[in-house]
């Protein structure tokens, strides 16, 4: 992914990943620091909310060229912030995505940040925690896997380690691809914004009768 400013007319931020392309002016979002719009912000947000719909509507399989199945869940980090309110949400734990706070964030116009999130291709589970303001892949680590035997560690070359950073840069670079498309996409107004207010509205509830069982 790459990010530039337009040298003529309004100043604004051009997105462009694989073979899309997309320009957005400034203009419609006024706030922004000197090192980074707030639409490329606002971007990186959308995603992570993106990949959480998807996660919990369809089981965050995506099917990826040159990969086949891959699947990804966001697991025990989740920050959730927004520009027009002050402070920051942290859940870490299990399961922070079904919080009641989660949901409470997310109805009030808050956006993930930042997430842990699990992804699985192949015989490999990674684990790799997302900074979606400046769209960093941190704290990368594969997941042990069952056949390995308790307390024991797998052990990559150093060729192998590159080699999994490099699938998984390539995986979210393609993920934020067809987010874009979909974002960009005629139908969005139509179809899939309607589709993702809904699903924030309607996660409330369960969120609320998890927490009195709790209680």
């Amino acid at each position: 992914m790459g990010a530039e400013d337009r040298g003529d007319g309004p100043r604004g931020l051009r997105v462009k990943i694989g073979r899309i392309e997309a320009s957005f002016d400034e203009a419609a979002h006024p706030v922004a620091d000197e090192r980074r719009s707030t639409t490329e912000t606002t971007l990186g947000r959308e995603f992570l909310l993106w990949l959480w719909y998807r996660f919990e509507t369809a089981g965050g399989v995506h099917e990826i060229e040159g990969f086949g199945k891959v699947s990804v869940a966001l697991d025990s980090i989740l920050e959730l912030s927004s520009d027009a309110e002050p402070g920051r949400i942290l859940l870490r734990g299990d399961a922070p995505t079904r919080r009641p706070e989660a949901a409470a964030s997310l109805r009030s116009g808050r956006l993930p940040r930042c997430a842990r999130l699990l992804v699985a291709h192949g015989p490999d589970t990674l684990e790799v925690t997302l900074d979606a303001d400046r769209f960093d892949l941190c704290s990368v680590r594969v997941v042990a896997d069952a056949a390995e035997p308790e307390g024991g560690e797998r052990n990559f070359s150093l060729e192998e380690r590159c080699g999994r950073l490099f699938d998984l840069s390539a995986i979210i670079d393609r993920l934020f691809e067809r987010f874009l498309g979909e974002r960009l996409g005629k139908s969005f107004d139509e179809k899939l914004l309607p589709e993702i207010r809904s699903w924030i509205f309607s996660r409330e509830a369960p969120a609320r009768r998890r927490a009195a069982g709790a209680s």
